[in-house]
């Protein structure tokens, strides 16, 4: 569900995975999935990140897909309201480190 391509609201194909009879509808689709892996990605790069809210955004992530687990029928809409969050930790995992982990400069001593 997390990397279906979003092409219900789009005017491709929803079979996008037909080759055959729309190749450029299934590109397209394929390039929207290849977008969305990337957000994933990048918000997984923002695990190792100590910066304040990554946790709790992730524990929401985590837990809107365990209750997702426990649908009979869920479907990937049911996803929607967690891309907000992804797009935040996307930001946090390709956010240079130097200027957000360090220390403020009040803090800092100089000698």
């Amino acid at each position: 569900m997390w990397l279906r391509p979003r092409t219900e609201m789009l005017n491709l194909e929803l079979d996008w995975w037909n080759w055959q009879d729309v190749p450029m509808e299934s590109l397209a689709s394929v390039a929207l999935a290849l977008i969305n892996l990337f957000y994933v990605v990048a918000a997984l790069l923002s695990i190792r990140r100590r910066m304040p809210g990554v946790r709790v955004l992730w524990l929401f992530i985590v837990c809107r897909s365990i209750l997702l687990a426990t649908l009979p029928n869920p479907e990937p809409r049911y996803t929607l309201e967690c891309f907000a969050a992804v797009l935040m930790l996307a930001g946090a995992g390709l956010a240079r480190s130097s200027r957000l982990t360090s220390e403020p400069e009040s803090s800092r001593r100089y000698s």
